[in-house]
Formats: C-alpha cells, sequence, structure tokens
C-alpha cells in the first residue's frame, strides 16, 4: 500500500494538479504517504465512510488561484455548466471550514469536494477501491472550474461587463 499512495501522489504532482497531496490507503490498516497535521480530520473522515482511500491536496497553479476565485464568487456550491461537468460531477460543494464534519456531509453527496479556510484552498476526494479511484475525479475538478472561469468571462467581455478582479 505505502508504494501506491506514493505513486498516485507523484502522478498528481506530475500531471500538474496538487502540490504535495496526502494519498491514503487502506489495507490492514491505513497508510499515508506522509506526515501532515491534517491526517487526523481526514482520518476521522475515513473512518466514518465506507472507503478505502482518499486524496486530499492544494491545487497548483493555476487551478489554485482559479478555485479561489470561485469559492469567493460561490461560497457553498460551485455550479460548472459544462456537459461533462454537469453529468458526471453535477456540482463542486464548497466547505468554508476544513473539518471533518464538513468534509465528509459534503462526500456523502458527491465524490469530491473543495474546502477553504482562510487563504488555503484544498480538494479532497475518496474512493472504495484503491489509491487510484480518488486521483480520478481531481482532474476534472480543475478543468470544470478552469472552464468555468474562462466561459464566465468570456461572456462577460462580450457583454462588456468584466470587473477589475476578472481582468486581472
Amino acid at each position: 500500500m505505502e508504494r501506491l499512495v506514493k505513486k498516485y501522489a507523484e502522478k498528481l504532482q506530475s500531471a500538474g494538479l496538487c502540490d504535495a497531496p496526502l494519498v491514503c490507503g487502506f489495507d490492514d490498516e491505513v497508510v499515508w504517504n506522509r506526515s501532515d497535521p491534517l491526517v487526523p480530520i481526514l482520518t476521522d473522515v475515513m473512518a466514518r465512510m465506507n472507503i478505502n482511500s482518499l486524496i486530499c491536496g492544494e491545487p497548483a497553479e493555476p487551478y489554485r488561484t482559479i478555485l479561489k476565485y470561485l469559492v469567493k464568487k460561490n461560497p457553498h456550491t460551485i455550479v460548472p455548466r459544462d456537459c461533462e461537468t454537469r453529468t458526471f460531477l453535477h456540482d463542486l460543494p464548497v466547505s468554508r471550514s476544513f473539518s471533518a464534519e464538513k468534509i465528509l456531509g459534503a462526500l456523502l453527496r458527491r465524490k469530491s469536494v473543495v474546502t477553504m479556510e482562510g487563504g488555503t484552498v484544498r480538494l479532497v476526494t475518496f474512493g472504495t477501491v484503491s489509491p487510484e479511484q480518488p486521483s480520478v475525479p481531481l482532474s476534472p475538478v480543475c478543468f470544470a472550474a478552469f472552464v468555468l472561469v474562462f466561459s464566465d468571462y468570456l461572456a462577460h467581455k462580450r457583454k462588456g461587463r468584466t470587473t477589475g478582479e476578472e481582468d486581472a
């Protein structure tokens, strides 16, 4: 299991999706790719769900900035409008607190949650089979956020209604 959690942490980093993700898997015991102060909260989430893997990571740029911007605009739920996201992810729940209760509440409804506490944005996803499974929704979440920001910007630009923050 140690090899697997390290493998998927490296894959997420090399794909440019997350900086230093936390990846865990459960076999005989819960194994994390590294230690981190967030591990107790995430272990609590795992213990209260019927899952065997979980990933938590701060998105790499440009996704970090894009998700921070979207969370400011949509403090509870980010609703992408592209067809694939609406079909497979539906929406992206947002938690303004990195707590087991808030994360658990979102993950019981969706495959991922965007958390933002203070100025730190993180993505949390889970799987029921292996550490590969929670790595799958991370890319679509980043892609959906990217598409949403730029499609909104284009629509606002065409109407002459962009904000200074959008133009920056």
